[in-house]
């Protein structure tokens, strides 16, 4: 099962993005909505809090990175955040879910 980028909706199969797609710094990284190694590249936020803890972060749009507003991101970046924020750190729970909602 997938979970999704919050920031530009790459899948991500949960297992191997915690285990052996990505570094502990990049899984950390994506979790925390700034971004995958596929958004590598492109403007990233540079904040080292958590977009929801993020002074920057207002009314779901960022402005430290505008690129990143929520109305940009597809489905599954939205819902992938939403999830999370429900779920916490339950990433099978959020692959689970998320496969339940059918964003594949």
């Amino acid at each position: 099962m997938d979970i999704y980028c919050k920031r530009c909706g790459e899948p991500w199969d949960a297992w191997g993005a915690r285990h052996s797609d990505m570094t502990r710094k990049e899984f950390e990284r994506m979790m925390a909505g700034r971004g995958c190694p596929c958004c590598y590249g492109k403007t990233a936020c540079d904040k080292t809090e958590d977009c929801l803890d993020c002074p920057e972060y207002v009314g779901h749009t960022c402005r430290a990175n505008k690129s990143q507003a929520l109305a940009n991101r597809s489905l599954r970046a939205e819902a992938m955040a939403v999830v999370h924020e429900v779920l916490g750190d339950d990433i099978d729970g959020i692959a689970a879910t998320l496969d339940d909602l059918g964003l594949t």
